[in-house]
C-alpha cells in the first residue's frame, strides 16, 4: 500500500515514469490491463525460478538459490530468448495463454551501455495488418497483403481462400509448404515455429549485445502493478566476435599453402604471437602440431601414422627413422659459429633460420630420411616429431663406432655381431686365438656408414676361447668369444 498505482497518477507524464503501467488517453491503467476485468480476477503469481531457453535449449536457470548455464553474447548479436518459471519442483508454471498479458514481465539492467532487452509479443498500440483502410498503406508492409475482392488488409497467408496449414491432413501436404510442420505426437499440421513444447504460455524477449563487458537484468513478474516474483541478477558476458577461421593466418578467407608457409616462418622465427588464427589443435601454442594438421586437412593425406621415432646424428647429416608417416619435424639446436646445415629438399616446406649460436628449423611432411646435412657441431636442445595430427614418442641417437655382442655365444659353429661406422673410412675386423695368432678376418677396407652384421664360420675351427678385434679410425673394440663342438 505504502506504492502508488497506475490509477493514482493523473498525468501522462507521471504514468509512463511508471514501467508497470501505461497511459490511455485520459486516464493510467496497469500495463497490460486495459479495463476489461481479467487480470483483477487473477492470483498472485507464486514460482521458485526460472530457466531461460534459447533455440530451444535450456541455457540458463534459477531454482531456490542455485545458478546453473550462462548467458554468452557477441558484440552486435541479438538472441532470442524465452523465460519459462519453474514451482517448488522444478517443473514449468504453465500460463494459460488467456491470462498470460496479466503477469507482464519487468526487466531492470545494470549497465544499458553493455545489452539492451525488448520484450517479444503483441502490443496493442501497435497497428495491425486490420488497421490499414486502403491498398497503399496496406503494400507499405510486408507482413500484410491486400485483398481488392474484400477491400480489406489481412496478414499475409491469413486470407480465408488461402489453405492453413491445420487444414493439411496429411504429413506429405503438410511437407510440401516451408511455413508448415508436421507433428507426428498430435497427428496434426502446424504453424513452422508455432508448437510450443511447453504447452503453455511464456514469455519471451530480445538481448542484443552493444559493447564487450560483463553486466546483470532481473526478471520481475509484473501482476496489477505489483512484482509478484524479482528474479536473482542474470550474469550476461559480452565478448567480442569471434571471427577467426582457424588456420587462416594470412586472413584471405581460404585453407593453403600460403598459411602454412606463415605459421612456419612464424615458428622458426620465433614469432607466433603474430598468428592470432594459428592454433589449429587449440592448446594456445603454435607450433609443428597446428602445421601438421593443417597440412593434412589441405592435402587430405590418407596414411598410416607413426607411434615412434628415432632422431640419429651421423657424421655428416641427421636422419629420422619412424614407424610409420611423419608430417613434419621441429628442433631447436646449439652450436658454435662455425655451424653450418643445409636442409633436405625433399620435404613440403622445409625452413631454418640462425640467429648467434641457435638454430630453429621445421621440416614438414619430410619425404627421405636425411633431414639436413651439416658442418661443424652441435647439440638438439628441443625437438617435436609428429605423425598427421600428434607428437610421436621419439628418442636421439648419436652415431658413434661400436662393435656389438656376439650372438650366439657360447656358439657352435656359427656367430653373429653388429658394427656400427658412423662415416666412411677403414676397418678392420678380425679373429685371434689367445696366444696372439690371426686366425680369420671378417673385414679388411673401407666401408661405408652404417650399421652391418658380420658372421664367423667356425666349421674347420676347434673349440676354445678366441677373441674378435675391430678397428676404425684409431678406436679399437674386442671381445670374447666361446667355441664349443
Amino acid at each position: 500500500d505504502d506504492h502508488a498505482h497506475c490509477e493514482d497518477y493523473v498525468t501522462e507524464a507521471d504514468c509512463e515514469s511508471d514501467d508497470h503501467c501505461e497511459w490511455h488517453g485520459d486516464h493510467c491503467e496497469d500495463a497490460h490491463d486495459h479495463g476489461d476485468g481479467d487480470c483483477a480476477d487473477t492470483d498472485h503469481f507464486d514460482t521458485d525460478g526460472l530457466a531461460l531457453e534459447h533455440d530451444g535449449m535450456e541455457v540458463y536457470s534459477q531454482f531456490q538459490g542455485l545458478v546453473e548455464g550462462s548467458v554468452e553474447l557477441h558484440v552486435g548479436e541479438t538472441k532470442d530468448f524465452s523465460v519459462h518459471f519453474l514451482d517448488n519442483s522444478g517443473n514449468e508454471i504453465v500460463i494459460d495463454e488467456s491470462i498470460i498479458e496479466c503477469y507482464g514481465l519487468s526487466f531492470n539492467m545494470t549497465d544499458s551501455d553493455i545489452l539492451s532487452i525488448e520484450m517479444e509479443g503483441h502490443d496493442d498500440h501497435e497497428e495491425h495488418c486490420e488497421d490499414f483502410t486502403t491498398e497503399a498503406d496496406c503494400g507499405m508492409h510486408d507482413e500484410c497483403e491486400w485483398h481488392a475482392d474484400e477491400m480489406a488488409c489481412e496478414d499475409a497467408g491469413d486470407h480465408d481462400d488461402h489453405a492453413h496449414c491445420e487444414d493439411y491432413a496429411t504429413e506429405a501436404d503438410c511437407g510440401m509448404h516451408d511455413e508448415c510442420e508436421w507433428h507426428a505426437d498430435e497427428m496434426a499440421c502446424e504453424d513452422a515455429g508455432g508448437h510450443d513444447d511447453h504447452d503453455g504460455g511464456h514469455h519471451s524477449f530480445e538481448a542484443t549485445a552493444l559493447s564487450v563487458g560483463s553486466t546483470t537484468f532481473t526478471i520481475s513478474i509484473v501482476h496489477q502493478g505489483h512484482a509478484d516474483y524479482t528474479s536473482l541478477p542474470v550474469l550476461v558476458n559480452v565478448t567480442e566476435e569471434d571471427t577467426c577461421l582457424t588456420g587462416d593466418v594470412n586472413g584471405d578467407s581460404t585453407l593453403s599453402i600460403l598459411d602454412i608457409v606463415a605459421m612456419v616462418s612464424g615458428v622458426i622465427n620465433g614469432n607466433t604471437d603474430s598468428l592470432e588464427c594459428g592454433d589449429y589443435t587449440g592448446d594456445g601454442i603454435v607450433d609443428i602440431l597446428d602445421i601438421v594438421q593443417l597440412v593434412q586437412f589441405i592435402i587430405n593425406n590418407r596414411t598410416l601414422d607413426a607411434t615412434s621415432a628415432t632422431i640419429k646424428i651421423n657424421e655428416s647429416n641427421v636422419t629420422l627413422e619412424a614407424d610409420g608417416y611423419i608430417g613434419g619435424v621441429q628442433m631447436t639446436l646449439s652450436h658454435n659459429s662455425n655451424f653450418t646445415l643445409e636442409l633436405t629438399e625433399n620435404a613440403y616446406i622445409a625452413q631454418s633460420n640462425s640467429e648467434l649460436n641457435q638454430t630453429i628449423l621445421v621440416v614438414v611432411n619430410p619425404e627421405s630420411d636425411i633431414l639436413f646435412t651439416y658442418e661443424g657441431d652441435f647439440i638438439i636442445t628441443e625437438h617435436i616429431v609428429a605423425n598427421s595430427h600428434e607428437q610421436v614418442s621419439t628418442t636421439i641417437s648419436e652415431m658413434t663406432f661400436n662393435l656389438g655382442s656376439a650372438y650366439p655365444n657360447p656358439f657352435n659353429p656359427t656367430t653373429t655381431l653388429s658394427l656400427t661406422i658412423p662415416a666412411s673410412g677403414y676397418v678392420n675386423v678380425a679373429i685371434y686365438n689367445l696366444v696372439g695368432q690371426q686366425i680369420a678376418n671378417l673385414v679388411d677396407g673401407n666401408m661405408d656408414l652404417g650399421t652391418y652384421n658380420l658372421t664367423w664360420n667356425a666349421q674347420n675351427i676347434s673349440s676354445g676361447m678366441y677373441l674378435v678385434r675391430a678397428e676404425y679410425a684409431g678406436n679399437v673394440s674386442t671381445q670374447k668369444l666361446m667355441l664349443i663342438k
